[in-house]
């Protein structure tokens, strides 16, 4: 049964080429590692929280080496609705790592607009309608780009029965992690408190610079 948590959404989560990262999934209790090694998944209440930092495809191709990219696949079927917000998700280790609104990273002043929820998603997460993205002179890195915004995570009211993915884009890692684990808090929308918190480890792997 929980071999299946890893089923659904592996060959999606693997299509196309990516960017080698820095994070691999590590064993624990309570998660499922696929056989390759690059996703994990945490089952809790009715809630599956799948999710890999190895499979940024996009542009900028380099991204791993700027932020933490990390593809996420989270499915409820708690019988809850939940309440989706960044601030729920951390990568933590010696420090605490940011998941960061994408249109953050652009130069104050600059006209951004991003995917915002629309009222509802099908069951593979995917929008109900193509999101308007324009960015107009983003940061100075040139981030976000449009394919950083088509694919972040989005935030909001996430359904009994349904599912969303997407990436979130953390702060760099500090060069002496070695083990950081993923956590997301998972809110009750009815009731405003904690419904869960679903936790991964990765490993860190040398930085090759």
């Amino acid at each position: 049964m929980r071999s299946r948590i890893l089923g659904v959404v592996v060959l999606w989560l693997l299509t196309g080429c990516s960017t080698p990262a820095r994070m691999r999934p590590s064993p624990a209790a309570q998660v499922v590692v696929s056989k390759d090694g690059r996703i994990a998944a945490a089952e809790d209440k009715g809630v599956r929280l799948v999710a890999s930092a190895d499979t940024w495809k996009g542009d900028p191709s380099d991204l791993p080496s700027t932020l933490t990219p990390v593809e996420l696949a989270l499915e409820n079927t708690s019988g809850r609705i939940l309440r989706i917000q960044y601030e729920g998700f951390t990568l933590v280790g010696g420090a605490h790592y940011a998941a960061l609104q994408p249109n953050t990273l652009a130069r104050p002043g600059t006209t951004l607009r991003g995917p915002t929820a629309p009222p509802s998603y099908n069951p593979q997460g995917r929008f109900t309608r193509d999101p308007e993205v324009i960015c107009y002179s983003c940061g100075n890195t040139g981030l976000p780009t449009v394919d950083m915004l088509r694919q972040a995570f989005p935030e909001g009211v996430l359904k009994n029965e349904s599912s969303w993915t997407g990436f979130l884009y953390f702060e760099s890692l500090g060069a002496d992690e070695r083990q950081v684990t993923l956590e997301a808090r998972l809110v009750d929308a009815s009731t405003g408190e904690t419904f869960t918190t679903l936790r991964i480890p990765f490993q860190v792997l040398a930085s090759s610079h």
